[in-house]
């Protein structure tokens, strides 16, 4: 399309601008003076490329191009000309605007070079890095391009240490001067010089040229700084030696770093980072002493739960650590790296103990040389971690007695096993055992039943020591082992102690055998476990444990003793004593196990950790509905189904007392007694049959069985009213016998 750019007489001045548009909204980003004509219908332009013609009044080509997006502009910066007296059709005499603006409407292009023009393109210092120590030379470069039309007849390079960092160079702050000629067009010049012995410091170097004739002196000054340090940070100076990244509710987090060098250092400006984050810890000066620690925090709070002796570096930013592995990372304030790893949850220290460095001197990303920390107080920020070797350290790793169920007059074997955990051979020590008879937990010489001098034991070997107690009285005991040397860094772990009972006869399983279960109660009253000792025996149940499928509780710590022949009653609470009235030694148990109704395990044990009975009930066992599930026979396994079923009682259970379902050992029962025929006329005989069943454990040698006629009702049978007597012997277990008799010609009445 052709549009019409204006009707009336405008008048361009020459070397001047006019610029075409559809609206005015480029007068909103660019300030400058632009003569501009608005054409609301002016042809879109198409961004991958199109022709641009211009013609006058009389149709006369005055200039026109066909550009491609290759030949420069998109992205909001627009295609310059670069030389206006140069073909309009030319690929190369176009170019993308480097104005800062992103285009020059109005104005000459950023890309149109002058008629005088000089450039520094390039001002550096070497070496390179960042990392310039002091004493050591800095050479200084800068490169001057003529950019002009013209030769720069004359002109002069400077260079400044900006002494008070101003950007302006002045006379006292030049450390280079030199006059030069006759650089043509296109051509540069190098010039360089060296600042010898460098000051610890920040310097602010200007590079500038002075050349009268320049028409564009925005690009005749540079300005390059660096720092000049006393001696570079080494990597590993500083470690990071303990990490607290799953600290206990309400706890935060934190990290300790330690100073392993012999001197102190200055952490102002350093850096910590995790996987995710950065952040300068400190912009202040804080010394690590040689030989010590800082602790890094989110906050103060971990000085309410530890006794830090070091300096605690509080930074809010600090970043939050992930439980299941994270990175560390400390750098120095040039960002050069001091020490790193990335844990994983597997090297230790969850569940608010601290994860700790073994040794300062071993790598920082072996998992090896990392651990939990075994301090009683979970961590030891500001001290020496719990893992880190003593040079001197002994260790009692082991002290145990066999055998592990010990009866009164059997011998009991003693074994304790030292370790040298320190760097250093312990070249002398002793091993002292004690039968710590008024147990106070401290080994006297009237108490001492071995002791022993050894040397020479090397880093990381171990001795053990045995001896026996031979035919110990029935009782408690408390067995002290303790190492005796001198140079030892770390008392704690020179003393372990061992207690044991021997016992004049140990339980017997199923002497005491769980009775009845209550797992399905009613709403008035909780669960409860019934146990019965069969035994002819008291038996002591202190430290006795329930369990069922899923937990564990203590049933007494008191010295309570079962008698023969008796029951308890374990419940979480007295709500069955409102039930049942008989007599009930009852256990009260607040977390005592919840039992399934739909099935669970019961198991019973003793303070030896022996088993005494267990079964695992479902309930099409019995016991349902409110009633309980009671064992039938003490004397038959607790595991058979057949040995189980629901109360018959009449308070649906039988809580410390028989069950219901136990049958006695001698037991005859009357299970059936009936009349024939059930209409019965006067004058007709009346057939009577009753059926006895022996259900105890024994045969019944010997019984008799009566039928009265109890005219007077008063469901008691006498002499006078004995209608049939009959004696009977030998009734097996679980054998009948029925008898039969008639009254005949009965008269009327009941």
């Amino acid at each position: 399309s052709t549009v019409s750019i204006i009707k009336t007489n405008f008048i361009l001045a020459p070397k001047s601008f006019i610029v075409i548009s559809s609206d005015s909204s480029l007068l909103n980003v660019f300030t400058n003076p632009i003569e501009l004509f608005i054409i609301p219908n002016m042809p879109s332009l198409n961004n991958s490329g199109d022709a641009v013609v211009i013609q006058d009044s009389l149709g006369l080509l005055i200039d026109s191009l066909s550009y491609l997006s290759s030949w420069g502009g998109g992205n909001g910066k627009s295609l310059e000309r670069i030389d206006p007296n140069a073909s309009s059709t030319l690929r190369n005499n176009w170019g993308t605007s480097t104005n800062s603006n992103g285009a020059t409407p109005g104005k000459r292009n950023s890309l149109t070079p002058f008629d005088n023009d000089l450039s520094i393109t390039s001002f550096t210092h070497s070496p390179q890095s960042q990392l310039i120590i002091e004493g050591n030379n800095i050479n200084l470069s800068v490169t001057v391009k003529n950019i002009g039309k013209n030769t720069a007849a004359s002109f002069s390079i400077n260079l400044f240490n900006d002494s008070n960092f101003d950007n302006i160079g002045s006379a006292n702050e030049i450390i280079f001067s030199e006059n030069y000629s006759n650089l043509s067009k296109s051509d540069s010049i190098t010039v360089a010089t060296t600042i010898n012995s460098p000051l610890t410091g920040n310097y602010n170097i200007i590079a500038e040229v002075i050349f009268t004739s320049d028409e564009d002196t925005s690009n005749n000054k540079s300005i390059d700084n660096f720092s000049v340090v006393n001696e570079p940070n080494s990597f590993n100076n500083i470690v990071i030696n303990e990490i607290m990244y799953s600290p206990l509710s309400g706890q935060t987090e934190w990290v300790e770093l330690y100073n392993r060098t012999d001197s102190p250092i200055n952490v102002n400006g350093w850096s910590f980072a995790d996987n995710n984050t950065t952040v300068t810890f400190t912009n202040t000066d804080v010394n690590i002493p040689a030989k010590s620690f800082i602790v890094l925090s989110k906050d103060s709070t971990v000085l309410t739960h530890y006794g830090i002796p070091v300096q605690l570096v509080v930074s809010n930013i600090m970043p939050s650590l992930n439980n299941s592995g994270d990175a560390v990372v400390i750098k120095d304030s040039l960002g050069l790296l001091i020490d790193s790893l990335s844990y994983l949850s597997t090297w230790g220290g969850s569940n608010g103990k601290s994860l700790e460095r073994i040794d300062p001197n071993g790598s920082s990303t072996l998992q090896s040389n990392w651990g939990t920390s075994t301090s009683g107080n979970r961590a030891t920020p500001g001290t020496k971690n719990s893992l880190t070797p003593f040079d001197n350290d002994l260790l009692i790793t082991s002290f145990t007695h066999s055998p592990q169920l010990i009866i009164e007059g059997n011998n009991v074997n003693l074994s304790a096993t030292i370790k040298n955990i320190g760097k250093n051979t312990a070249t002398s020590f002793s091993i002292n055992l004690f039968n710590d008879s008024n147990f106070d937990n401290i080994g006297s010489a009237n108490e001492i039943i071995f002791s022993k001098n050894y040397s020479n034991l090397l880093k990381s070997d171990s001795i053990t020591v045995a001896t026996t107690i031979n035919s110990p009285s029935a009782g408690n005991y408390n067995i002290i082992a303790e190492v005796i040397f001198t140079s030892d860094e770390d008392a704690s772990n020179n003393k372990s102690i061992d207690n044991f009972t021997v016992l004049n006869e140990p339980n017997i399983y199923n002497n005491i055998v769980i009775n009845e279960i209550m797992y399905a109660p009613t709403s008035n009253q909780n669960e409860w476990i019934e146990l019965y000792n069969r035994s002819d025996s008291a038996i002591k149940i202190k430290k006795w444990s329930l369990s069922d499928k899923t937990s564990t509780v203590s049933i007494t710590t008191t010295n309570f003793i079962l008698a023969p022949k008796s029951f308890i009653v374990i419940s979480s609470d007295s709500s069955l004593l409102n039930v049942f009235t008989n007599p009930i030694e009852l256990f009260i148990i607040p977390n005592m196990p919840s039992l399934n109704n739909s099935g669970d395990a019961v198991v019973i044990k003793d303070s030896l950790g022996l088993l005494i009975d267990s079964l695992s009930y479902l309930s099409s066992w019995g016991g349902n509905n409110g009633k309980s599930l009671e064992r039938i026979d003490p004397n038959v396994s607790s595991t058979l189904q057949s040995n189980w079923g629901t109360s018959t009682n009449s308070n649906v259970a039988t809580p410390g007392e028989r069950n219901s379902l136990t049958p006695f050992d001698n037991d005859l029962a009357v299970t059936s007694f009936t009349h024939s025929p059930q209409l019965i006329i006067e004058g007709n005989n009346a057939n009577l049959s009753i059926t006895v069943k022996n259900i105890g454990k024994n045969t019944a040698a010997s019984f008799s069985i009566n039928l009265f006629n109890d005219s007077n009702f008063d469901n008691s049978g006498t002499a006078n009213e004995l209608i049939f007597s009959q004696i009977y012997s030998n009734l097996g277990i679980g054998d009948s016998v029925i008898v039969n008799n008639t009254i005949n010609s009965i008269q009327a009445g009941n």
